[in-house]
C-alpha cells in the first residue's frame, strides 16, 4: 500500500518506489519535478487531487501501465496551473476578443482540458464545460459574426474540438468519449443539457460577459426611445390633468 502524505515530494517519491517506470524519466530537485527538462512545482497543488479524480482513473491507469510518462506529466501540469486559470476565469470572459497572446494562453489550456478530460476533477470539468458552452452561446447568436475576433476565436475552438475528435477516432475504443462534451444544447432557461445523458449543467453567468453586437446596441437604443416615448406621453397626461 502506498503511503500518500500531505507532502507532494514524499508522495511522488513513494510513487516512484511503487511504479518503477517513473524512476527512468522523473527527477525531484528542490520541490520541482523535472521531466525531460520541463519543470513542475510540487508545492503548487495537491498531487492526490490528480491521482484520485474521476474514481482514481489516473492512479489506476498508472497501475495498469496504460498511460505514458509524458501524458502523466502533462496531467499533473494541468493541476499545477489549475488555480491560476480558475482565478482568471472571469478575465477570460471579459477579454474574449482581445489581445491574441492572452487568448492563446487560454486556447492552449482549453486544448489540454479536452485532451485529458477523463482525468479532471469536478472543478476542472466545470471549467471545461464553460469553455464549450461559451462556443455554443456565440455560435447560436446571430450577431456573433459582427465581431471579427469572435469569428477567429470560435474557429480556433472548433478546430480544437475537431483535432480532439480526430485523435479519438484513431483510437480503437469505440464511442468517442468526448462527444458528450461537444453536444451541449442551450435550454430556454439558459442552462444546458447533454444530448446523451440529458444531464443539465446551468451556467447563466457566461452570457453576461459577452460584448454587445450591432443588433444588441440597436435593441438598447430602441428600448430607450420606447421608455422616453412612454414617459413623454404619461408626463403630458399628468400635466393636462394638473392644469384642467
Amino acid at each position: 500500500m502506498i503511503d500518500y502524505t500531505l507532502n507532494n515530494t514524499t508522495c511522488f517519491n513513494n510513487l516512484k518506489n511503487h511504479f518503477l517506470v517513473l524512476n527512468n524519466d522523473f527527477i525531484i530537485d528542490n520541490n520541482y519535478l523535472i521531466f525531460k527538462n520541463k519543470k513542475l512545482n510540487l508545492q503548487n497543488f495537491d498531487i492526490r487531487e490528480a491521482l484520485y479524480a474521476n474514481n482514481g482513473l489516473l492512479l489506476n491507469n498508472l497501475s495498469e501501465g496504460s498511460i505514458t510518462t509524458s501524458n502523466f506529466f502533462e496531467i499533473l501540469k494541468i493541476y499545477e496551473f489549475k488555480n491560476i486559470y480558475l482565478e482568471h476565469e472571469n478575465d477570460f470572459y471579459n477579454n474574449f476578443g482581445s489581445e491574441e497572446d492572452f487568448i492563446d494562453k487560454y486556447n492552449n489550456y482549453f486544448f489540454q482540458l479536452l485532451l485529458y478530460h477523463d482525468y479532471l476533477s469536478p472543478e476542472l470539468e466545470r471549467l471545461l464545460r464553460t469553455f464549450v458552452n461559451r462556443i455554443y452561446l456565440i455560435e447560436n447568436n446571430i450577431g456573433y459574426t459582427d465581431n471579427p475576433k469572435f469569428v477567429k476565436e470560435v474557429d480556433f475552438y472548433n478546430t480544437s474540438l475537431q483535432q480532439i475528435d480526430d485523435i479519438n477516432s484513431k483510437v480503437q475504443t469505440g464511442k468517442n468519449k468526448l462527444m458528450k462534451l461537444i453536444k451541449a444544447n442551450p435550454n430556454s432557461d439558459g442552462s444546458y443539457s447533454d444530448d446523451n445523458t440529458l444531464e443539465e449543467y446551468p451556467d447563466h453567468s457566461i452570457e453576461w460577459y459577452r460584448p454587445l453586437s450591432k443588433t444588441g446596441y440597436l435593441n438598447i437604443f430602441l428600448n430607450i426611445l420606447l421608455f422616453l416615448s412612454i414617459g413623454i406621453i404619461l408626463g403630458s397626461i399628468l400635466f393636462v390633468n394638473a392644469i384642467s
